[in-house]
């Protein structure tokens, strides 16, 4: 049994790359076989960041939202379980310009390719059950549905596939890979590479999508 846990840092914007929009962007997977280990990663932040006195932001800890030292705390404890991490980067300057106006499309070939390479490495196996979660990114539903519909399309080779969309303050395990994701971000976005060197001996994969 194996989960992946999905999110994405940044924004798909292309109409500012230098003031506006960020000029990369970065799509992550967290890889566990232990649901409860990832429940400790966070159970132990909050119970830090309340020893500390540091208040949560928002309904859910959000990296972009925190301070360093809390993301940090995540990653440390990261550090020490047994996960496996696999991202995308995708650098907005070499977007061909007939898919800056097809959002979505460049979105789930990012999936695609992440779950294509996790399976071809043997990162997750045919016989395994695998649960796929995402954070959701879109308000309308029907939105959702329609990436679930195609992320279960292109995984028809497993033999148990069960693909989910929450919000962080449902699923608190995505809190984990945002913070993952927003280290990856930070590395090529600001070439700082502080968060990154903390998590980066669990990364099994890290490649420019093109």
């Amino acid at each position: 049994m194996a989960y992946i846990y999905m999110d994405e840092s940044w924004d798909l914007g292309f109409e500012n790359i230098w003031t506006k929009n960020s000029k990369y962007f970065t799509i992550t997977f967290l890889i566990s076989n232990d649901k409860k280990d990832l429940k400790l990663i966070m159970k132990n932040t909050y119970s830090w960041m309340w020893w500390k006195w540091i208040r949560i932001k928002e309904s859910f800890f959000h990296s972009n939202k925190q301070s360093i030292l809390c993301v940090k705390k995540v990653l440390d404890l990261c550090s020490y379980r047994n996960i496996k991490v696999a991202t995308l980067i995708f650098d907005k300057k070499k977007l061909p310009y007939n898919l800056k106006s097809e959002k979505h499309k460049l979105y789930n070939l990012m999936v695609w390719e992440l779950l294509k390479i996790c399976e071809q490495k043997w990162f997750i196996y045919h016989n395994e059950t695998i649960f796929f979660i995402a954070s959701r990114r879109e308000t309308k539903k029907e939105l959702n549905i329609a990436f679930l519909n195609y992320i279960k399309d292109i995984t028809c080779y497993f033999r148990d596939f069960r693909g989910q969309i929450w919000i962080p303050w449902i699923e608190k395990w995505l809190e984990v890979v945002d913070a993952i994701s927003f280290s990856v971000y930070k590395k090529y976005e600001s070439n700082d590479s502080y968060l990154y060197n903390i998590i980066k001996d669990k990364i099994i994969f890290e490649k420019f999508f093109d």
